[in-house]
């Protein structure tokens, strides 16, 4: 199933491009699911051709009202013959008479739409297009504008803007730390003071050890793990320190965070605190601490790696994001097995974690001032104020990276130097 096509003609100004800096050559494509309801954009009528030429799906049980002999006012699902034959809408449902029976018109389409409304239905993770009524589009990443730099927490930051029409632009980016290495600082008998890889290895060594020439960061910024044996919303959020990455987008009226990493520790019989939400099913990982299974852990991570591709289908079999029939979301999994297990529920040992967002640095780039730097992205983005989604893929060539001349120092850099004493070396 393919999203439709945007119904945005682009028209660029001379004077518009010749300003406006291309840092980097970016391609991909960028897919959106608005939510009729609550998505600002829709509601403000910032792009008005959308409800005539979007994919419409209308699974979220709203419809003909027999009592009123009339469409519920949030319906946004066919509603006239030709609509009812038009592909681009899925789901909805059929205008019925005062006696019951369906109108002529719309009778012979109504397993159709209930078909399309049980595979929506069916979804468990991405169950989002269940809970209103969205309009979707999908389109190739022409970047009118790139901006490219090092910015003033040393962090690599790209922005692409996309243009929407009608003086509406779509715009993404992310940031990530190229020098991303969390450290402890652990004081030996002597009380000398040292610093210390986390759990005893570089992090984006052991996520790129499958990534074929390429380092990874996840955009995890915002995750949190649910308090191990917890029932309640006992949770905490990661710190600073175990943060590589975060991705930020504007999509005309609405705004946009990444979605951060899912994480997951749950006995062999799938039981244990849900990480998210209730509607959404668990992850596994090791609960007994003093005598970790190992064997039994692997095997877990086996059958999160088979449901996280199941989770894929739901984002491309049925939301539509996919290109000529190439599906264009994955997730990644890492099972944190290298991890040494300790007997502290706190850290990441013995938690499985699922990615649907993160950048690819080739290993041959120069992520400093003057150099080069090639990669790719994925990054799912999840609505601030709506039920909104939007999904990025695509890849990107950096020819010359800058540094932010505008960028001020570091307090915390500032205050240690002050001091005049070392900081953990």
């Amino acid at each position: 199933m393919r999203l439709s096509t945007s119904f945005i003609v682009t028209i660029f100004a001379t004077g518009t491009i010749a300003c406006a800096p291309q840092d980097a050559t970016v391609t991909g494509h960028w897919f959106t699911w608005m939510s009729a309801n609550t998505s600002g954009t829709v509601l403000e009528g910032a792009l008005p051709g959308l409800a005539d030429s979007a994919t419409v799906f209308e699974c979220s049980g709203r419809g003909w009202d027999s009592d009123l002999q009339r469409f519920d006012d949030a319906y946004v699902g066919p509603r006239t013959a030709d609509e009812y034959a038009d592909p681009r809408f899925i789901g909805g449902e059929c205008a019925k008479t005062e006696s019951g029976s369906y109108e002529d018109f719309c009778a012979d389409y109504v397993d159709e739409m209930n078909e399309e409304c049980d595979r929506v239905d069916d979804m468990e993770y991405y169950y989002f297009l269940q809970e209103d009524g969205f309009y979707a589009l999908q389109e190739e990443i022409t970047a009118w504008r790139t901006e490219a730099l090092i910015n003033g927490e040393g962090a690599l930051q790209l922005t692409i803007h996309h243009d929407l029409g009608d003086g509406e632009d779509f715009r993404f980016g992310f940031s990530i730390d190229p020098d991303f290495n969390p450290l402890d600082c652990v004081t030996d008998e002597n009380g000398v003071a040292s610093a210390q890889t986390v759990d005893g290895s570089d992090w984006l060594t052991e996520w790129s050890a499958d990534e074929d020439g390429h380092t990874i960061y996840y955009l995890n910024a915002g995750a949190y793990q649910v308090h191990a044996g917890s029932t309640g919303n006992d949770f905490w959020y990661l710190t600073t320190d175990w943060l590589s990455g975060y991705g930020f987008a504007k999509f005309s009226s609405d705004e946009y965070n990444s979605r951060a990493t899912a994480y997951g520790q749950y006995d062999e019989d799938g039981n244990g605190p849900d990480f998210s939400s209730s509607n959404n099913p668990s992850f596994l990982g090791v609960t007994d601490r003093e005598n970790p299974d190992l064997d039994a852990y692997a095997e877990w991570a086996v059958e999160l790696e088979a449901r996280a591709e199941a989770w894929e289908l739901e984002m491309t079999d049925v939301a539509g994001a996919e290109i000529d029939g190439e599906p264009m979301f994955e997730h990644k999994v890492e099972d944190n097995i290298w991890r040494p297990i300790d007997l502290t529920p706190s850290g990441l040992d013995g938690w499985m974690e699922m990615h649907s967002s993160w950048v690819r640095i080739s290993n041959d780039s120069d992520v400093t001032e003057g150099g080069q730097v090639k990669g790719d992205y994925q990054i799912l983005y999840d609505a601030l104020d709506s039920r909104s989604r939007v999904l990025v893929k695509g890849t990107f060539d950096i020819p010359e990276l800058k540094s932010d001349p505008w960028a001020y120092p570091m307090l915390e850099d500032e205050l240690r130097e002050a001091s005049g004493e070392a900081f953990c070396e």
